[in-house]
């Protein structure tokens, strides 16, 4: 295994809003995945049409059949995938600014839908010690306190 390669903990809501969500927003990474690999141009959409696909499918497939809202899940995910994830969330949110190469990956999605894959993008935040004692705010009130370190 290659060293970046690495699985990095990632701590993800679980519940049957969040996997909706997660659902959605996962056809929206395959929407723009779609769009870049018909046009064939890796930078019209700010990442390559590869990027936005691996996103995708980790997204959209990530949804579990757990519903209990009080939990969370935590996956081990390649440093690849991870950063596939995150480099479409940038791209998302390039489109808030006035950054002209945004303005057609703004043009693709409606500012709603933006905005709300971006907030669900936000969730896959790799764990590490540092992070231990703040986990990421999309995460549900833990029924349990969490201990420090």
């Amino acid at each position: 295994m290659n060293s970046t390669d690495v699985p990095r903990p990632v701590f993800l809501p679980s519940g049957p809003s969040w996997n909706a969500q997660a659902r959605l927003v996962g056809e929206v990474l395959h929407t723009v995945a779609a769009a870049a690999a018909r046009l064939l141009d890796d930078t019209r959409y700010l990442v390559p049409a590869l990027t936005w696909q691996v996103a995708a499918d980790q997204v959209r497939d990530c949804v579990t059949v757990d519903h209990h809202r009080d939990r969370l899940r935590i996956l081990l995910l390649p440093a690849h995938v991870l950063e596939a994830i995150w480099s479409c969330r940038t791209a998302l949110a390039r489109t808030t600014g006035h950054d002209d190469d945004a303005e057609r990956l703004a043009g693709l999605l409606d500012s709603s839908t933006r905005s709300t894959a971006s907030a669900c993008l936000a969730c896959w935040t790799p764990w590490t010690r540092s992070s231990r004692s703040s986990p990421s705010t999309c995460l549900p009130p833990a029924p349990w306190p969490l201990a420090s370190h």
